[in-house]
């Protein structure tokens, strides 16, 4: 019987000390989730900039039924700013904003060079958003696909991707387009300088029903747009680029703008042009 009790009194004394040390490891967690909270929050204290620019985007997107993401690059003060009603989401629909990825690749590959055909689908690529001038520069001068997917690890862009089966389908976030767009527009070691401005001599030059997006509110812009309907009737449209600085004011910025979801074309296009034009004013 003194066996008995000894052997229960052992398994209460094992039951307790589990007890004690689950409600340690508890305690822990919680001090250290409420430290991380304290850390993460304080870090998201937003500039008095970036306030405005949440709150004008906040503001103009109330009636909007989509998903969208923005990201923008300051010249004036190296900041980069971003919004967007889908936290997390890593994988934005490229659609046809993936060809400035396509132009990067063959510019870095032939050294800024390129010969008489080359240039011709190039042109056609980002002027006129051709897309069989980009499936031939793929397949025929870049050697496929994956190639993309080369420039990706090279720069950084962690979050792009660009599948085998189709270059439309490529996903990102604008944060990472960001870094693509500073190969053309910033100080690059992945482009040659004669690269640099034959992409922005593209990129200035599309043709008028595609100069829509974040053009809105500048006079001058550099851009390449995307747009693609889903399989569910929706549209991915998107549009990218760069906003050069009034003379003398170093104002000028790198702006990507992603939505999905959308009702129609023009309901993305609307989007777009709405969160693009009140970031003139406020990066001033």
């Amino acid at each position: 019987m003194y066996m008995n009790y000894q052997k229960r009194s052992q398994h209460r004394q094992v039951k307790t000390q589990k007890r004690q040390r689950h409600v340690y490891q508890i305690g822990t967690f919680l001090i250290l989730g409420l430290l991380g909270i304290i850390f993460f929050t304080t870090d998201l204290i937003p500039t008095p900039q970036e306030f405005h620019l949440r709150r004008a985007w906040k503001s103009s997107s109330q009636t909007y039924k989509g998903q969208y993401s923005i990201a923008i690059f300051s010249e004036k003060n190296g900041q980069t700013y971003t919004y967007t009603n889908r936290p997390f989401k890593h994988d934005w629909v490229t659609a046809s904003t993936v060809k400035v990825a396509v132009l990067v690749a063959l510019l870095h590959q032939e050294g800024g060079a390129l010969s008489g055909y080359e240039a011709t689908l190039a042109r056609q690529m980002i002027e006129n958003s051709d897309n069989d001038a980009t499936t031939t520069l793929l397949k025929t001068y870049l050697g496929g696909y994956d190639t993309l997917n080369q420039v990706y690890e090279a720069l950084g862009m962690k979050y792009t991707h660009t599948p085998t089966s189709s270059w439309g389908l490529t996903t990102t976030t604008p944060k990472d387009q960001l870094i693509l767009l500073k190969q053309i527009f910033q100080d690059s070691d992945y482009l040659s300088t004669s690269a640099q401005t034959y992409a922005k001599a593209l990129m200035a030059n599309v043709e008028a029903d595609q100069n829509w997006g974040i053009s809105a509110g500048s006079e001058h812009y550099y851009l390449k747009n995307g747009w693609l309907p889903d399989d569910k009737g929706h549209w991915y449209v998107n549009s990218i680029g760069y906003i050069p600085s009034d003379p003398g004011a170093n104002n000028g910025y790198l702006i990507a703008v992603y939505t999905q979801n959308n009702a129609s074309l023009a309901t993305g296009e609307n989007q777009i042009e709405n969160l693009a034009k009140v970031v003139p004013e406020i990066l001033q």
